[in-house]
Formats: C-alpha cells, sequence, structure tokens
C-alpha cells in the first residue's frame, strides 16, 4: 500500500542544494585539517632519512595534537626499524604481538625504563640490555620543563646528539 505525495520542484531543487552547499562546506573543513596532518606525517617520513635500518627508535609525541598518536610509524614505511610505540602489538586483539620473552631489556641511554616514569616502552630486564639507538620527538623537547618530562628531556640532550629537526620534530641519535 503506497502514496504518493506531491512535493513542489522548487522544494526539491532547494533541498539538493542545501545538502550540496553544506557537504561542500564540510569538505572545506576537512581538507584544512588534513592538509596540516599531512605535513606532519611527511615530516615523520622525512626523518627516517636520517635513521638506519634495524636501529631501536623512541617515538615521543609532544605535538599536543590527539591525532599524531601514532605518526611516528611512517617512519618505518621504506625501511625495517623497531618503533617501541606499536599500539597493535601492546593490545593483544590484533595479530601481531611483541614477543615479550626475546625482547632484549630496552634502554633510553644509560637509564632505566623506571627513571623516566612519564615514558613508557615495552621491556624485558631479565634479558640482556639493549641501548635505544634513536629518540624522534613529534613537536619539540625544548617546551618540555618540568617533572618527569624534564628529566627525560635531560637525559636525551646528554646522551643522544641532534640529527634531525624540522618545525615539526626532532631526531636525536645515541653518541656512542
Amino acid at each position: 500500500f503506497v502514496t504518493q505525495t506531491n512535493i513542489s520542484k522548487w522544494f526539491k531543487v532547494s533541498a539538493v542544494l542545501i545538502v550540496l552547499f553544506f557537504n561542500f562546506k564540510l569538505n572545506q573543513f576537512y581538507f584544512s585539517s588534513i592538509k596540516g596532518l599531512n605535513e606532519i606525517a611527511q615530516s615523520c617520513y622525512d626523518a627516517a632519512e636520517h635513521i638506519e635500518e634495524n636501529s631501536v627508535v623512541l617515538p615521543l609525541d609532544y605535538s599536543e595534537n590527539w591525532l599524531t598518536g601514532h605518526f611516528s610509524n611512517y617512519m618505518a614505511i621504506d625501511k625495517p626499524m623497531v618503533i617501541l610505540e606499536n599500539y597493535e602489538s601492546d593490545k593483544g586483539y590484533f595479530p601481531l604481538l611483541w614477543n615479550y620473552d626475546e625482547m632484549p631489556n630496552v634502554l633510553l641511554g644509560t637509564l632505566k625504563t623506571n627513571d623516566v616514569s612519564c615514558l613508557y616502552w615495552r621491556t624485558n630486564p631479565k634479558n640482556a640490555s639493549k641501548i635505544i639507538d634513536y629518540v624522534f620527538v613529534l613537536g619539540s623537547l625544548s617546551n618540555q620543563t618540568e617533572g618527569c618530562h624534564l628529566e627525560a628531556k635531560n637525559a636525551i640532550l646528554n646522551q643522544y646528539e641532534l640529527i634531525f629537526s624540522n618545525p615539526r620534530c626532532e631526531l636525536y641519535k645515541f653518541k656512542n
């Protein structure tokens, strides 16, 4: 049982034009957001040129943008490396898990994990030690002025050297 209603042609055209207008405005809004994120992702990718293959990288996100939490993973697009921030392998509901039994005791320079409690990465203190080769900072270390983040900043600046930077990120390499 179907009834047919007559909707005037001007109403249909007006409704379509209104929907198209708001769709266009929404796309403009998304484009402006995505453009900035694309520049950040490209900065992460550019930093990878300065990282040796099979290195261990500790990413720190000081960008104050919740959308960039996993952008450090763009560094591993073209070369193998261990990025200590790995959401998928930490959660257990993805088909990828850390091999905790084989994982080394990963250290930030000569510091131990619990020496900088605001930083977190998977490590296994029962195994041989491995010093983090690179620290990748999304944002800037210079903005860290208090608490544990200041301790981390001082540890990085004392034991690592800045090898790459741009307005969006910094890359530090361990001083051997």
